[in-house]
């Protein structure tokens, strides 16, 4: 996610940008990151920014709302976030530690798109999906 031209289109949208909105959207720039609220709270405390959790909630759900960030839900665990801005991809997660690591494939999504397709013709109108591997990383074996 790059943080200017983010910035820049909440801009022509009408919307404010916050200090503490700023702070949140360069969580999720840079590299690949899945990141909770609490995440987001230490990462903040860290450098030192004061935010009460109810705000970071807050401004979470208008990330999303503005298709900044999406919510990953990872089984057992509170509701994560990642860049929207990113290409579409699942989840390899390790039941350990909750290290995420993005899977892209090209035969998968071939499947998921044909899976789709089969559930299209039964009426029933998909609006989003996700798809996560579960075990452990090569740290926690």
């Amino acid at each position: 996610m790059h943080v200017r031209g983010t910035v820049e289109s909440l801009r022509l949208k009408g919307k404010k940008i916050t200090p503490t909105r700023l702070e949140i959207i360069k969580q999720f720039s840079g590299e690949h990151k899945i990141l909770s609220a609490s995440d987001i709270l230490n990462l903040l405390s860290i450098k030192n920014i004061s935010v009460n959790k109810t705000t970071v909630y807050r401004e979470l759900a208008f990330l999303v709302k503005n298709k900044i960030v999406r919510e990953v839900s990872v089984a057992n665990r509170t509701m994560h976030y990642e860049s929207a801005l990113l290409p579409h991809h699942h989840h390899a997660i390790c039941r350990a530690c909750g290290d995420t690591v993005n899977v892209m494939a090209e035969d998968l999504e071939a499947l998921v798109d044909k899976a789709l397709r089969k559930i299209k013709k039964t009426g029933f109108v998909v609006s989003d999906h996700s798809l996560e591997f579960f075990g452990k990383c090569v740290n926690c074996k």
